[in-house]
């Protein structure tokens, strides 16, 4: 029996406010319990609402779906014949991936309910998906927009009265930098994607204005926290976007009055130019870009090097082919990445744990390896590289297989959210593999439910007409 009218808008309603909520505090600390109601509250919602498409998606067209699935599949298989720690990966299994499968079905109707919109072309806020994308927007601008938030009441001359009435929270919540990289490679593409439909009338001005002020608080959180990764991704992102507007501009626009055209040519020179003052600024800042090339092939080189191993113990900083001390993080990062390379050709099933399982291994392997700190063991600072080491091959196939899946049937979807998938796809996959976002377990689920998101959107799914009278 289908539901009615009101149920299914309240239905959307708790999934996209449930989307809305999680995408707003995921990277924030002691969120726990905020994170367990949104999850729970879109757990349930989702599931009433995926019931009259059951039959749908048990169709061939969904298997990326059930590829995602069968992830959970493996976890427990991976649990019987491969563990390691079978205490310790049985816990995560109860927190983290518990958590992770209750996201999947919330991600995969909000990703479904948007696709019900693909015949529209154009974006108002006054229309269904205008307002679900105004709400989800918001959400992806709150991690850079609460840094901000936080660096400009640090710099406030009323400090010392500001921080007895602010929240604990409020005041620099972000330890590390992962949350800025995460958040430019999911925010930045809709920026770009708002801007060109901006540009061919297919959204108002307003939007255009909100995609502006988002690039502004993206670039200025990452220069403003010093985040290489984040740099570099706004300008993967940025320059991607400028020559495809500049080709668009050239080939697109030519039914557009020239007026329009040197408005919107403008625009965008202003907004590509401020990415690259700050990119400027940033790259003055960092001189370890000067010889990233260099510092990198020292890193590759393990077998002679011993300073990756423990800086403690082997105090002597390598020396680059100009003969001048490595930057310590490049070096670092590459010679983890190579070692945990080795250590999954030598256990392609891996260890068994999200978390630490380049330690264990390392550990093991070579002995002279930095000691644990209490249930600290070490990381690769690549999130896909730590999640192999985790799960193994076979577990990253089936997230990443599902993602290759969206992002190629994507191509072919002319909508807003079509193009966002294939937008944020290479961006959010980049992301992850150079960013130590698996050390955060909130990633994980993160990574599921925007993995189930994008299948969603590009579900070949046709709505029946009693489903569609029921959306609407």
């Amino acid at each position: 029996m289908l539901t009615t009218p009101f149920s299914s808008r309240l239905q959307i309603f708790i999934i996209s406010f449930s989307g809305f909520g999680l995408l707003s505090i995921w990277v924030l600390p002691e969120t726990i319990a905020f994170r367990h109601v949104f999850i729970g509250l879109g757990f349930i919602a989702s599931l009433f609402y995926l019931k009259p498409r059951l039959n749908q998606l048990k169709r061939t067209d969904a298997r990326p779906l059930w590829i995602l699935l069968s992830l959970f599949i493996w976890l427990l298989m991976h649990l019987w014949l491969f563990s390691m720690q079978p205490a310790l990966q049985f816990g995560e299994l109860r927190s983290t991936w518990a958590r992770s499968l209750a996201v999947l079905p919330l991600g995969l109707a909000l990703g479904l309910y948007l696709s019900s919109f693909s015949s529209q072309k154009t974006l108002q806020i006054n229309q269904a998906s205008g307002r679900i994308t105004l709400l989800l927007f918001i959400g992806l601008c709150a991690t850079p927009l609460i840094f901000i938030s936080g660096y400009l009441e640090q710099s406030l001359e009323a400090k010392q009265w500001l921080s007895m009435h602010a929240k604990p929270w409020f005041n620099y919540p972000y330890l590390q930098k992962p949350p800025f990289v995460v958040a430019t490679a999911l925010l930045l593409p809709m920026c770009c994607i708002l801007l060109q439909h901006v540009i061919k009338n297919q959204a108002s001005l307003w939007w255009g204005i909100l995609a502006i002020i988002a690039i502004t608080l993206c670039v200025s959180c990452n220069y403003l926290s010093n985040t290489k990764n984040g740099m570099a991704m706004v300008a993967f992102i940025m320059g991607a976007f400028g020559l495809y507007a500049m080709w668009d501009a050239i080939f697109g626009w030519a039914k557009s009055s020239f007026a329009k055209r040197i408005f919107f040519t403008l625009l965008l020179g202003c907004v590509l130019g401020g990415v690259s003052w700050g990119l400027k600024f940033h790259l003055q800042q960092n001189p370890a870009w000067k010889h990233l090339i260099a510092n990198t092939t020292v890193g590759m080189d393990i077998d002679r090097q011993n300073y990756w191993k423990n800086r403690f113990v082997y105090t002597t900083v390598p020396l680059n082919e100009y003969q001048v001390p490595v930057d310590i993080s490049t070096y670092e990062r590459t010679a983890w990445f190579t070692a945990g390379i080795r250590l999954l050709q030598e256990r392609p099933q891996g260890y068994g744990l999200t978390q630490q399982s380049f330690g264990w291994m390392a550990g093991e392997r070579w002995p002279d390896f930095y000691p644990p700190i209490g249930s600290l063991r070490g990381m690769t600072h690549s999130g896909w590289l730590d999640l192999a080491l985790g799960i193994g091959i076979p577990g990253v196939l089936l997230i990443l297989v599902p993602l290759g899946a969206a992002w190629y049937r994507s191509l072919k979807i002319n909508t807003l959210w079509g193009s966002y998938v294939s937008w944020t796809v290479p961006a959010f996959t980049l992301t992850y593999l150079t960013t130590e976002v698996i050390g955060a377990r909130h990633f994980i689920e993160l990574m599921v439910f925007i993995t189930a998101f994008f299948i969603g959107i590009t579900l070949p799914i046709k709505e029946s007409s009693n489903q569609k009278q029921s959306l609407h």
